[in-house]
């Protein structure tokens, strides 16, 4: 900034054309402006890039710290069991089930001997997680 001011008050090219120039050249980026803490003389050069420059670790030559394993797992969501699946979809289809049977779909016909339409929609359900609004080319009651 020194050398700014100095160049300032010289009769050489307009403030704003410099600014520009170091603002291009990469010697001072715009975070670096909008930085409140400034490099200091007790600041390692390090530590001033990394000042000017948060983050940017190997823009400062350096390697960025180690995540802890705990940080890492934690945005990484945990994926659910088969089990966990199942109940799931049983918490979902069953209660659909129900209403289906107090619709009357317990009195149609399924797709096979034996099963009814409510059957047939309710291993639906358990295959793609929720209550579908037709199986077999018919409708499925108490969606």
């Amino acid at each position: 900034m020194r050398l700014l001011r100095l160049y300032a008050s010289s009769s050489g090219p307009p403030l704003a054309i410099v600014i520009a120039v170091v603002l291009a050249s990469g010697c001072a980026g715009a975070d670096a402006i909008l930085v409140d803490s400034e490099c200091n003389q007790t600041d390692s050069t390090v530590t001033c890039c990394l000042k000017m420059n948060p983050g940017q670790y190997e823009r400062c030559g350096v390697t960025p710290p180690p995540q802890s394993a705990e940080r890492i797992n934690a945005a990484v969501p945990k994926l659910p069991t088969r089990a966990e699946k199942e109940r799931w979809r049983k918490d979902i289809c069953t209660p659909a089930y129900e209403r289906c049977i107090d619709a009357g779909g317990g009195s149609i016909e399924g797709r096979v001997w034996d099963e009814t339409q409510c059957k047939a929609c309710f291993e639906a359900c358990m295959r793609y997680g929720s209550w579908p609004k037709e199986a077999n080319d018919k409708p499925c009651p108490g969606a």
